[in-house]
C-alpha cells in the first residue's frame, strides 16, 4: 500500500494524523485539504480509471472515468453520465468538453430528457483512423 503524506497548515493536523495512521486507500475519505466533507473513491471507480488509462495515457483521471462510461454505455448524455457516476453535472461537462477537444468523443445525436423535457446531446467514442 502506498501512503501519501502531504504537509499542510496546522488547521489540518487531525486529518494528517489520520492519514499517517490509516493510510490512503480506496473506499476511505480522500484528504482534500479543506474543511468540507470528504469525497469517496470506490474500488470499481479505480478499476474503470485504470482500464481506461492503459488504453489512453494522455487523459486525466476524471477524463478517463468519463471516457470509460461513454465507451461502456454510449451513446449517452451528460446527465446520464452524471447519474451513473453520482457526480454533479458540472463535473461531467468540463471533462466531456476536453474529450471532445482532444478528439476522443463525438456528438452522436439528441434525445429528450425525461426530467426536464429539453433536448440533450448524446456522446459516443470517436472512431480512430
Amino acid at each position: 500500500m502506498i501512503q501519501l503524506i502531504i504537509e499542510l497548515p496546522e488547521l489540518n493536523k487531525q486529518k494528517q494524523d489520520r492519514i499517517r495512521r490509516e493510510g490512503q486507500t480506496a473506499g476511505t475519505p480522500l484528504f482534500d485539504g479543506g474543511e468540507d466533507a470528504p469525497t469517496y473513491v470506490t474500488q470499481k471507480g479505480n478499476d474503470i480509471r485504470d482500464e481506461a488509462y492503459n488504453s489512453h495515457p494522455h487523459l486525466g483521471n476524471n477524463e478517463l472515468i468519463v471516457y470509460a462510461v461513454i465507451r461502456n454505455h454510449g451513446p449517452i448524455t451528460d446527465r446520464a453520465i452524471a447519474d451513473r457516476l453520482k457526480w454533479p453535472i458540472n463535473c461531467i461537462t468540463g471533462r466531456r468538453r476536453t474529450l471532445v477537444q482532444k478528439g476522443r468523443i463525438e456528438r452522436y445525436g439528441t434525445t429528450k430528457d425525461p426530467v426536464t423535457g429539453k433536448s440533450n446531446i448524446q456522446w459516443r467514442i470517436k472512431e480512430q483512423p
